[in-house]
């Protein structure tokens, strides 16, 4: 059976609600590696008793908190099920993972470029 956290989070106006965060089940994982980028869809997935005008009201804490938790709740099974996926695209496409992981690690969103300064 799957688990989970309740959680509470603070809007910018001050109120709070507490809400669900779910274990996810094994048929959603592939939506959650995909969200790793996009906190936002991170929270919709598996936060689905906060709709989308509540995210964005989060404080920003509340915000960095509440993924914390999403990541705590479900880093376990992630990882493991994350493993196996790596061991079986190794098996048919050696090398593969370890470009699209080096590639995802050099994107702009993950290794933003500095601001040059003006000479």
């Amino acid at each position: 059976m799957l688990g989970g956290s309740q959680f509470t989070v603070e809007f910018t106006d001050g109120n709070q609600k507490t809400v669900t965060v779910k274990q996810l089940p094994i048929r959603k994982m592939e939506a959650y590696l995909e969200a790793q980028q996009d906190e936002i869809k991170m929270i919709e997935l598996v936060v689905p008793d906060l709709p989308p005008t509540l995210i964005d009201s989060l404080k920003p804490e509340s915000h960095e908190a509440l993924v914390a938790e999403i990541e705590k709740v479900n880093a376990d099974f992630f990882s493991r099920w994350f493993s196996r996926l790596q061991a079986r695209v190794e098996r048919v496409a050696p090398g593969v993972m370890s470009r699209r992981l080096a590639a995802l690690s050099e994107s702009p969103i993950s290794s933003p470029k500095r601001a040059s300064s003006p000479a």
